[in-house]
């Protein structure tokens, strides 16, 4: 004992004969001593004057005696041994506790307690359980057991001073031994202790974390007993008594993972007793069972500043945050580093809750790379079916790529659908991520798993995976179509799904206009713009990349697709100056696709008003030549060259001429060619590649007119100066003079050869 600046009173002597053994333990809110012998009748009332024992509970055993007391708060009993007496004394100081014994699991299943000899059992009733406690004592200070531990047919209760253990099944006995004591079954099989999580032959991992439940790793048979008493406790109690009693109730269903019911408890106890809305151990179990019942949302109590700061709710705490993390979002270093803290807590969790949060708790612990963590949380567990799918991830992050791609193959194949669908993806991934397999078909691949798991994030992460997979393989509008899939699904702000759709679309988009894009099937590009107007971006930024993307379709010999996509601007652009310039855009992708109807319906539905300002001279022009070419093709030759005129009469003189020879009316287009070419041919020299052109259209047209002198007049003018040798050629058949002599049959013959290569000569001319 350790005296401190206010040390109890001095020892007094205990009056029990030498050799007597002792053990100290808390149970059901009293300090209980145990000696291995019953104390002489004469000496219960010398027991009762001595300074601590004044309140005392004795209870005669058949070989032993139990004292029972309520020390203060804050208050103790210390006992020491002298030459095998007891000297006790009540004490507030601070105490050197013995030493902890390290229970050790042997390989036929049995739990030894290295205690030293010399000890003996003793069977104590327990008002907690209404069962048998078995209590080790010692002839000497010499150990105990630091903190609860839960076996599947034993639990080993926390002690002061020697061992106490509850027996869960009949078979199940403490004995001592040579060493100290041996927990044992007399069954022929062995004692199912490897259930606690533990590998046999080693010692079972430290646990001294401080608790707040009650949650003890029994039998299903021994867990529900545990819930009849307590049902029955507080069925038996007054209305607003049975606060304490519900808590232990609802401990009960917690710990046989009956999260929803032990939540309806705890409610109907807040509605009987307003005490429980402030009850911190009752929010926090009602937090836990929404935890227990895959509702974390409802669980934001754990997070409370008043909560009690114990191990066992940060424990919760970090299941909670676990749980909120959705799959593909990073693990912070704070949350691994909670859950590899309390990964040995959780070990000692009943089977239900061990289901149910060890495999989140090894999942998240690999997601965030922290593989010793998570395979002690592995090791612990190392019979657990539902752990299968954490152990193959683990081989993966050891390297051994082949051992998981095997088992996570194993897994797909499990009537376990949660564990085989991760496992599905997860071999999917391996073999994308190891060139065994194309996004592609990966993709493919995971579009039948869908069906396998539905209606949580797991279905919104899978179909994010297939859209991945989709981009990464250029399948832009699979990919778009399975965001959308699961955007139906997982419209909410929280789900992210709308955000990545949107990226998805911008990232596409700019892949689209790229220099390389060209390697892209065109089909692909008009899909992706009719089937996803809505996901362009508003005001300038989605009207600059619509135009960009109409350039792309036009380059791409697509102009009605280019005109589609630029025409479904015009209803937010509300400028007549630039309605003005869009409609002539939109009208010359139109004309040059031959939906010349389409392009004076656009010319029309954007010409500026009568008090618009002047449009620019460019813009103008475009206008008036793309109604005319319209109009011209329609057979409406008047008001086509009546839209040029407006323009004033020198002005689209090659364009009047066009539509004049588009109706036959040479004359007027010789006019006009000839007009043309006195403003912009050279009179000597070289002919360019327009005025060339306009050349031969003009000894064209006179041809057709029989225009004999005004052909001569050509011949004389241009005869020579053209650059291209098939320009010529064409001049000069057109212009030759007519055969009136037998001295122009050599020239007929050369213009007869000349003739019948024109068809080939006509292909290699075209407009500059």
């Amino acid at each position: 004992m350790q005296a401190g600046a206010q040390a109890a009173q001095a020892p007094v002597l205990l009056p029990f004969p030498a050799g007597t053994g002792a053990a100290e333990l808390r149970r059901a809110g009293s300090l209980w001593i145990v000696f291995d012998r019953q104390i002489w009748p004469a000496s219960v009332t010398r027991l009762r004057t001595l300074p601590g024992f004044n309140d005392a509970r004795i209870t005669l055993l058949p070989d032993a005696t139990l004292v029972r007391v309520a020390p203060a708060a804050g208050q103790s009993i210390s006992l020491t041994g002298i030459n095998g007496l007891w000297l006790a004394a009540p004490t507030s100081a601070p105490q050197t506790p013995p030493v902890p014994i390290a229970p050790i699991v042997a390989r036929n299943g049995q739990v030894h307690l290295l205690a030293g000899a010399g000890g003996h059992v003793v069977m104590v009733p327990d008002p907690a359980t209404g069962l048998l406690l078995a209590v080790g004592t010692l002839p000497a200070p010499s150990g105990r057991v630091a903190s609860l531990r839960h076996f599947a047919t034993v639990t080993l209760v926390p002690t002061d001073l020697g061992v106490a253990v509850d027996p869960l099944a009949d078979d199940v006995q403490l004995r001592a031994d040579h060493a100290g004591f041996v927990i044992v079954s007399d069954s022929a099989s062995p004692l199912p202790v490897a259930d606690a999580g533990q590998e046999p032959g080693r010692p079972l991992p430290p646990l001294d974390a401080t608790r707040s439940f009650d949650l003890p790793d029994e039998s299903t048979l021994a867990l529900r007993r545990r819930l009849y008493l307590a049902e029955r406790d507080a069925a038996d109690q007054p209305l607003l008594a049975r606060l304490p009693f519900r808590r232990r109730v609802a401990q009960a269903m917690l710990a046989l993972g009956l999260g929803n019911e032990a939540g309806g408890v705890l409610t109907l106890a807040a509605a009987d007793d307003p005490v429980a809305l402030t009850d911190r151990l009752t929010r926090a179990l009602a937090a836990a069972a929404a935890l227990v019942a895959h509702r974390p949302d409802d669980a934001a109590a754990l997070d409370a500043p008043d909560m009690p700061q114990t191990d066992e709710i940060k424990l919760w705490r970090a299941l909670r945050a676990a749980e909120l993390r959705p799959e593909d979002a990073p693990v912070s270093p704070a949350l691994a580093k909670a859950l590899a803290a309390g990964s040995p807590l959780l070990v000692s969790y009943p089977r239900a809750l061990r289901r149910d949060f060890m495999p989140l708790v090894a999942r998240t612990l690999l997601d965030a790379g922290a593989l010793a963590p998570a395979q002690a949380l592995l090791n612990a567990a190392p019979a657990d079916p539902y752990l299968r799918f954490s152990r193959a991830r683990a081989r993966q992050l050891r390297g051994d790529w082949r051992g998981a791609l095997a088992a996570y193959d194993a897994l797909a194949d499990s009537p376990d659908r949660s564990q085989s669908t991760r496992a599905a993806v997860a071999a999917l991934d391996l073999r994308v991520s190891r060139n065994l397999l194309s996004p592609a078909h990966a993709a493919d691949q995971a579009n039948i798993l869908i069906d396998a798991w539905r209606g949580d994030a797991r279905e919104r992460d899978l179909w994010l995976r297939i859209a991945d997979w989709r981009g990464r393989a250029g399948q832009y509008r699979q990919q778009l179509e399975a965001l959308r899939a699961a955007l139906a699904d997982f419209p909410g702000p929280a789900d992210g799904v709308r955000a990545r759709l949107d990226a998805a679309f911008t990232a596409i988009a700019a892949r689209l206009v790229a220099p390389d894009a060209g390697k892209l099937a065109p089909f692909e590009l008009v899909a992706l713009l009719r089937e996803n107007q809505d996901l362009l971006p508003p005001g300038s930024e989605g009207a600059a990349l619509i135009d960009t993307m109409a350039d792309r379709l036009a380059a791409l010999d697509l102009p009605r697709e280019a005109a589609d996509a630029l025409r479904g601007l015009l209803p937010t652009t509300t400028d007549p100056l630039a309605r003005a310039a869009l409609g002539a855009r939109i009208a010359g992708f139109y004309r040059a696709a031959g939906q010349n109807r389409q392009a004076l319906d656009v010319l029309a539905a954007t010409a500026p008003k009568a008090d618009t300002p002047a449009l620019p001279e460019a813009v103008d022009l475009a206008r008036a030549d793309d109604a005319a070419a319209a109009q011209a093709a329609l057979g409406q030759t008047k008001a086509a060259l009546a839209s040029l005129a407006a323009l004033g009469p020198d002005h689209a003189l090659l364009d009047r001429a066009a539509i004049a020879e588009q109706a036959s009316d040479w004359q007027e287009a010789a006019a006009d060619l000839s007009t043309w070419l006195g403003a912009h041919a050279t009179a000597a020299g070289r002919l360019d590649a327009h005025s060339a052109f306009a050349v031969l259209r003009l000894a064209s047209d006179r041809a057709e007119l029989a225009d004999t002198a005004g052909l001569a007049a050509l011949r004389a003018r241009y005869a020579g100066r053209f650059a291209n040798k098939d320009d010529a050629a064409i001049f000069n058949l057109l212009t030759a003079p007519p055969v009136v002599s037998l001295a122009d049959l050599s020239r007929a013959d050369k213009d007869l050869h000349t003739a019948r290569a024109l068809p080939a000569t006509l292909r290699a001319i075209s407009p500059p």
